[in-house]
């Protein structure tokens, strides 16, 4: 009688051992599953040419890409999409040597990349740019040879909803006036024109002033 009374809670001990450990498999069997979906989104391009003023001299290939997620402090995602681009043989309307990827003097343009990430819909979800501590990316491709390609980093915080309601992606150039720059030639010559101008005047003013003291003196002796 007690040895089956041993052998009864033996098996239960068994049973209950296997429906614990099957429990705790299936659980890290969902979770392995889920975890990606949260660290990652896969999106495709809408298009492999790239917009904008100075774009269409660079393009990427057509793969799927991979949006990385990282948690940030406000509840929210940081996303992140590496991109690696190509120098084609287009030649921009716009001299890539007149464009910085940051607000350095002596360049013309400040260029930067926009990622216009779209739903299901095509409409616009949310765009990321190449961040301040990525802007040596468009320096490199800026120099880049026909043939020679670069990897640019695209970083924005968004919320969790619309990154999981992107389906695609978009890339565009932007190009504005660098506030930085060198004055041109032509600036400087009228700025040299306008002091010359100035120094002549000093003159002028320093030659009447003159004049009208010798006069004023030549009066004084004159009535004494």
């Amino acid at each position: 009688m007690v040895r089956k009374s041993i052998n009864t809670m033996l098996c239960a001990l068994c049973c209950t051992t296997m429906l614990v450990a099957c429990g705790s498999k299936s659980d890290s069997n969902k979770e392995s599953n889920e975890a990606p979906k949260e660290a990652v989104i896969k999106v495709s391009p809408e298009s492999t040419t790239i917009g904008g003023k100075f774009g269409k001299a660079f393009s990427f290939a057509d793969k799927e890409y991979t949006l990385k997620l990282e948690d940030s402090y406000t509840n929210d995602y940081q996303v992140n999409l590496n991109i690696t681009m190509t120098r084609n043989s287009v030649k921009p309307s716009v001299n890539l040597n007149d464009i910085a990827g940051s607000h350095g003097a002596g360049k013309k343009y400040v260029g930067d990349l926009e990622a216009e990430f779209l739903d299901e819909n095509d409409d616009v979800v949310f765009t990321s740019r190449v961040g301040v501590s990525h802007y040596s990316d468009i320096d490199k491709l800026l120099t880049l040879e026909e043939g020679d390609k670069t990897t640019v980093t695209f970083t924005s915080h968004q919320s969790k909803a619309e990154v999981n309601s992107v389906k695609k992606f978009r890339v565009t150039s932007t190009l504005e006036n660098n506030s930085r720059a060198k004055k041109s030639g032509s600036d400087m010559d009228e700025i040299d024109d306008a002091l010359q101008t100035l120094d002549d005047v000093s003159d002028a003013l320093g030659a009447m002033f003159g004049a009208t003291s010798k006069a004023i003196d030549a009066a004084n002796k004159l009535s004494k």
